[in-house]
C-alpha cells in the first residue's frame, strides 16, 4: 500500500497501528510525516516524535531513521549531531540492519561523528551491508576496491558494481561502464573494429 502511493489510506492504517505500539508502523508513519504523504503538508516535528518512539523501542529501522534525522539536522534549528547519528546507526547495525551498516561505513569513511577517518572500519561495514544485498553497500564496497590504495582490486570492484547495477543503482552503472571502457582500450590484444568504439551495455 505504501509503495503504491495510496497515501491517504496508508496514513490512516499506519497511524492506527503506530498508536497501538507497532514499531514498524511508527517508523513508516514518521517518514509519511517527514515527506507529507497523506497530509496537506510536511510535519518534521511529528516525524521525529514517531522516529524516536520506534527507536526507543529498539526497532533497528526506527534507529536508522532517527540517526538520519540527526545526520541531516531535521531537529529544531537544523541541529546536526553526527555523534548522536553514529550512536543510533551503531545500535541498529548491531541488530544486523543493512542500512545502518551502510551508514556506519559512510560515517567512518568521511570522518563524521568519529575522531578521524578510518577506511578499514568503513570497508568492514560496507562489506557487511553489501553481503546483505543492499545496493548502496555494494556500490560503496566497489568504490573502495576501485579507489582505496590499500584495497585496490579492480576485479572485485567490477563484481560489486555489477551487483549494485543489477538493482538499478545509477552510480554503480556509471562506474561499471567506465571500468569496462578502460579495460577495453588498455588491452592491446583486443581486435578492434570501427564500431567497437561504442561501448555497449
Amino acid at each position: 500500500m505504501y509503495d503504491s502511493q495510496k497515501y491517504d489510506s496508508a496514513f490512516i492504517q499506519f497511524s492506527e497501528l503506530a498508536h497501538k505500539g507497532d514499531v514498524e508502523s511508527q517508523n513508516y508513519l514518521g517518514w509519511m510525516y517527514l515527506n507529507g504523504f497523506g497530509l496537506t503538508r510536511k510535519d518534521t516535528v511529528m516525524a521525529l516524535v514517531w522516529f524516536k518512539e520506534s527507536a526507543d523501542r529498539k526497532d533497528s529501522y526506527g534507529q536508522v531513521s532517527l540517526g538520519i534525522a540527526h545526520y541531516y539536522g531535521y531537529y529544531f534549528g537544523k541541529i546536526i549531531d553526527y555523534k548522536k547519528a553514529l550512536e543510533l546507526f551503531k545500535k541498529s547495525a548491531e541488530q544486523n540492519n543493512s542500512n545502518a551498516q551502510y551508514w556506519m561505513g559512510w560515517m567512518y569513511e568521511n570522518g563524521y561523528g568519529v575522531t578521524s577517518k578510518n577506511s578499514d572500519s568503513a570497508f568492514h561495514y560496507y562489506q557487511m551491508s553489501a553481503h546483505q544485498n543492499l545496493a548502496d553497500g555494494q556500490y560503496s564496497l566497489g568504490r573502495m576496491y576501485e579507489f582505496d590504495m590499500w584495497k585496490k582490486n579492480m576485479a572485485k570492484a567490477r563484481i560489486w558494481y555489477q551487483a549494485a547495477a543489477k538493482q538499478g543503482h545509477k552510480e554503480a552503472e556509471e562506474h561499471l561502464k567506465s571500468i569496462e571502457a578502460e579495460q577495453f582500450f588498455d588491452n592491446p590484444k583486443t581486435e578492434r573494429r570501427p564500431d567497437d568504439a561504442i561501448i555497449k551495455k
